[in-house]
């Protein structure tokens, strides 16, 4: 039987992985008329009060408070990149 334990491990890792990815890295309420984040630069628009949730993917919610509108404004990060931070246990 221990000659699956090395597949088992791997699977674990990664569903771990997987997990990880869809975690929060960070929760921001400002003012984007007046701040802007080095995601969103130079911002375009001019939502008042936003939470900007940053998961551990890269990618980043905003929900614009005044009117509830969802927008996705960065892209994920390169696999193996997210798989660096996730080994050094960022």
């Amino acid at each position: 039987m221990t000659e699956y334990t090395e597949i088992v491990e791997r699977h674990r890792e990664k569903l771990k992985f997987e997990s990880w990815k869809k975690g929060i890295r960070q929760i921001h309420i400002f003012d984007s008329n007046t701040t802007n984040m080095a995601y969103d630069y130079p911002n375009p628009r001019r939502d008042g009060y936003v939470e900007d949730i940053t998961y551990n993917d890269g990618t980043v919610k905003r929900t614009i408070l005044d009117t509830g509108e969802v927008l996705y404004i960065s892209e994920k990060e390169p696999e193996f990149e997210l798989l660096k931070q996730f080994k050094k246990g960022v």
